[in-house]
């Protein structure tokens, strides 16, 4: 393992002179560089690291154990025509060996594609974040937050804002398309299959005060093998369907003819879906810019109808424009109010648009294994798999279901800024009651676990070896959902620019 991972950060180092080697005489890219890192963690409980010490990091920090890691990236962009805006090459790779009792090594980016203007086709891992919210010092997106890694996807779309013919700039769209397939070796559901989609609109004066956001993204895990999935006409087969029909019942949301589907497909939908539908407002002003945002979810009818209305993310970020390195200083403050509860009420009801409640987000029928990868959960980390509740006793397990714990509300602040223009810091405090889920609701307490977890994180670059970046962070857990922990994670990441 040892040599592969030294393989690969050779790679990644000199991939950028290997490829001009081979006859690419353009011009370097801006964004070329690699890194190396090398950093060390441990908790005060060693079963339980704290929550925001591993959450959100893409799944390559582990949740236990005292160790450390070795971290290594490459980033690149390579023009392959002298045009402006011209195509060109992109890549990337990063790879992490931790070095703890459950040591792993991981892969959470290696990507290659090709982008023309604002148009990118890839094909790989690499890491995004989807939907309308902060990605920095908030709690992350409702569907994929950053707090699993990447799966492999081939995906094609306008990766940035972009503007709409004949409007000047007033609106904006960005969109992609994707398909890929998830970890193999899930618990309950093998071979499964993963589509994901996005549009999102920006209405505004490109050079005014206000500007307006909307859009959509979906989500469908289909097409693995489920010991759930029952087919009418192969009882004992338990492969999902597939297919290129079955894939245009997968992307549309449509439901399948009960004569060729089981009746949970035929009822429901093809596979797992989710999504959120995003609205966003933007005021920009001299002293700071300032986003509001409201992500409503959806995994059934019951948006539709309006029951579950109440479950959704909110958000506001502010960002000063102007920084003037006073002593101790906020640039970015991000407060957040995620509610689950909801989830269309206690009851389902096929036939009743206002009775087609207990939604049961992130859990699936077939699907047991959920909207999870490497059983870490890709959406918001609030909704928490039952592997990390396991110490609460059984009462609270729900069978085989992904996660136990799927109504909750949480309230969060993250702070960014600096001190005497230096050194950066960053704060994520967060508060969460957790109810269960409905169909466990009476092992639950009525008033729900309560749950403080928060962190404090120090970085500055130096000089050091031709630039180098040392950072600190603490981090606490305190409350009835994990054990009390308290940790810090130490690291030296070393910079490297082409």
């Amino acid at each position: 393992m040892s040599r592969i991972f030294c393989a690969l950060i050779f790679a990644g180092l000199f991939l950028p002179n290997s490829i001009n080697a081979q006859g690419n005489t353009s011009a370097p890219a801006k964004n070329d560089s690699a890194f190396i890192e090398i950093a060390a963690f441990g908790a005060t409980d060693n079963t339980h690291l704290p929550f925001w010490l591993h959450t959100n990091q893409w799944g390559t920090v582990p949740k236990s154990g005292n160790g450390g890691a070795v971290r290594a990236g490459w980033a690149g962009t390579y023009k392959l025509s002298d045009k402006k805006n011209g195509l060109r090459f992109i890549g990337g790779i990063e790879a992490v060996e931790n070095f703890t009792k459950d040591a792993k090594f991981l892969l959470p980016e290696a990507y290659a594609g090709l982008r023309l203007g604002n148009f990118e086709l890839f094909a790989g891992r690499r890491k995004q974040q989807l939907g309308l919210a902060d990605s920095t010092i908030g709690t992350g997106s409702y569907t994929v937050s950053g707090n699993a890694m990447p799966h492999f996807r081939v995906q094609i779309g306008f990766f940035k804002y972009t503007d709409v013919p004949f409007t000047n700039g007033w609106l904006q769209f960005l969109a992609s398309y994707s398909d890929g397939v998830m970890d193999r070796n899930r618990p309950v559901v093998t071979d499964l299959r993963l589509h994901q989609k996005q549009l999102y609109l920006r209405l505004g004066n490109p050079n005014g005060l206000l500007r307006l956001y909307g859009g959509f993204n979906h989500i469908a895990q289909w097409g693995g093998k489920s010991p759930y999935f029952f087919d009418p006409k192969n009882p004992t087969s338990k492969q999902m369907p597939r297919g290129f029909k079955t894939y245009w019942e997968m992307i549309t949301g449509t439901r399948a003819p009960l004569s060729s589907a089981d009746m949970h497909d035929a009822t429901n939908r093809i596979g797992n879906h989710l999504g959120t539908i995003d609205v966003g407002l933007e005021l920009r002003t001299y002293g700071a810019d300032i986003l509001m945002y409201r992500q409503n979810i959806y995994e059934d009818g019951s948006l539709i109808s309006l029951i579950n209305i109440a479950d959704g993310l909110n958000g506001i970020r502010i960002r000063k424009n102007n920084l003037y390195g006073s002593a101790i200083e906020i640039h970015e403050a991000v407060i957040e109010f995620l509610y689950t509860k909801s989830q269309g009420g206690a009851e389902f009801v096929i036939d009743d648009p206002q009775r087609r409640g207990r939604d049961n987000y992130f859990n699936n029928y077939q699907v047991r294994d959920g909207w999870s990868y490497q059983m870490r959960t890709i959406g918001t980390p609030f909704i928490t798999p039952g592997e990390d509740t396991k110490h609460l006793g059984s009462d609270y397990i729900y069978g085989d279901a992904f996660s136990n714990n799927n109504r909750v509300w949480a309230t969060h602040l993250g702070l960014k800024g600096a001190i005497a223009n230096k050194i950066k810091w960053t704060t994520k405090l967060s508060y969460s009651r957790n109810f269960g889920a409905y169909q466990i609701e009476e092992y639950w307490p009525e008033k729900g676990l309560g749950q403080f977890s928060g962190l404090i994180g120090l970085s500055q670059y130096t000089n050091w070896i031709g630039g180098m970046t040392v950072g600190l962070n603490l981090a606490a857990d305190y409350g009835d959902l994990y054990p009390a922990s308290y940790g810090a994670m130490f690291s030296l990441r070393k910079h490297l620019n082409f």
